[in-house]
């Protein structure tokens, strides 16, 4: 997987980052499988607190399955989610987090996009080390704190 960051983008309140220019930057299998690992566990506690959480993930399913309608492949995936949703609430969240080849595969399509908010998705790859993060200083910022932002390629599951 590639993903490709631009910097010298204006963002709202007067944040701009350094000179434009891209970078390519390769993203391991490892890090993307530990990046979705911690957003499953952090959906589960979200989805133990309040199940009624459950509801975005089949919605996601159904909208990306209307969008996706001439893509066999992905269907597949989404009915095997679907599937998933039936179970009872600890079994999801078995799936969610079991650290196996079939647990990644899973996660690598998990219908949760929108339970975690966007930022802490954001401090997540921070936190992680994903490559597609970049970050800049507020103008005027005295104490240098720093704000991640996303590449659109990565807020693609939005």
């Amino acid at each position: 997987m590639q993903a490709v960051v631009q910097s010298g983008i204006s963002r709202p309140g007067g944040l701009t980052h350094g000179p434009a220019r891209r970078k390519n930057f390769k993203v391991s299998h490892s890090i993307n499988d530990a990046i979705s690992l911690e957003l499953a566990r952090r959906v589960v506690a979200r989805l133990r607190q309040n199940p009624e959480l459950l509801r975005i993930a089949g919605e996601n399913l159904e909208r990306w399955s209307a969008r996706n309608a001439d893509s066999p492949s992905l269907l597949r995936c989404y009915g095997e989610w679907q599937e998933v949703l039936k179970r009872p609430l600890d079994e999801i969240c078995q799936v969610l987090c079991v650290e196996t080849q079939e647990g990644q595969r899973l996660r690598q399509n998990s219908p949760f996009a929108g339970v975690p908010s966007p930022r802490e998705v954001w401090q997540i790859k921070a936190a992680i080390g994903h490559p597609a993060i970049f970050t800049a200083r507020s103008p005027g910022s005295a104490n240098g704190v720093a704000f991640a932002f996303l590449t659109r390629a990565c807020l693609h599951r939005l």
